[in-house]
């Protein structure tokens, strides 16, 4: 479809804790029908072809990929990811922020709820009063709940918030919560019964609290 904007531009960034080997390939087309071509030629003032900028990573570790479009008639926006303290770096577009680390930490915030996961095992990460701690895990945090998703391989989740007086939903008998000082730590014992989605996600598991 023609848009004003005459199309899109985009930036992308590739994170881990090591460096990667990467291939780069190209893939283009010329094949073509009318209502298509048109199209393409008003977007970008040259002859139809369909390409394909092909990216591969070679890498054994986990790898965050960030991408940021913007419109052709508008300027790049200017550094996509900023370093805000050692180790943290920071994504702002609009609204929304991302706050992430090369190690397998992510944090995200938008006008209702933040997500906070965890993507490696073995590892401790905490940012803004909030920590994780034991393998791969999620939290969904808004005004009127707690959410948190396990899954990864079997073992103890460790979870710190800033703040108090959650309820489960649902009892559990392997959650453990207690209040501390300046909030809450929960303690899940998590195992894998690798039947609630495909083998090779291994499966995960949700409990949810009111705030």
């Amino acid at each position: 479809m023609y848009h004003k904007s005459e199309g899109i531009n985009w930036d992308i960034s590739f994170f881990s804790r090591k460096a990667s080997d990467f291939s780069l390939a190209q893939w283009t087309t010329t094949w073509q029908n009318d209502a298509e071509a048109r199209e393409f030629q008003q977007s970008n003032n040259k002859t139809f072809s369909d390409e394909q900028q092909i990216l591969r990573l070679k890498t054994d570790q986990p790898v965050l990929a960030i991408m940021k479009p913007y419109r052709k008639d508008t300027k790049r926006s200017g550094q996509l990811i900023r370093e805000i303290a050692p180790g943290y770096h920071l994504i702002l577009q609009q609204e929304d922020s991302l706050v992430f680390t090369s190690y397998g930490f992510y944090s995200t915030t938008g006008n209702t709820r933040k997500v906070v996961s965890l993507l490696v095992n073995g590892m401790r990460f905490s940012f803004n009063n909030i920590s994780m701690e034991g393998g791969p895990a999620e939290m969904e945090i808004t005004e009127k709940y707690l959410k948190i998703r396990v899954h990864g391989v079997s073992g103890q989740r460790i979870f710190n918030l800033p703040f108090k007086g959650i309820k489960p939903l649902e009892p559990s008998s392997v959650v453990r919560l207690s209040e501390k000082d300046k909030g809450t730590e929960i303690s899940i014992n998590y195992t894998n019964t690798r039947t609630d989605l495909l083998s090779s996600e291994q499966g995960f598991a949700e409990w949810t609290w009111s705030r």
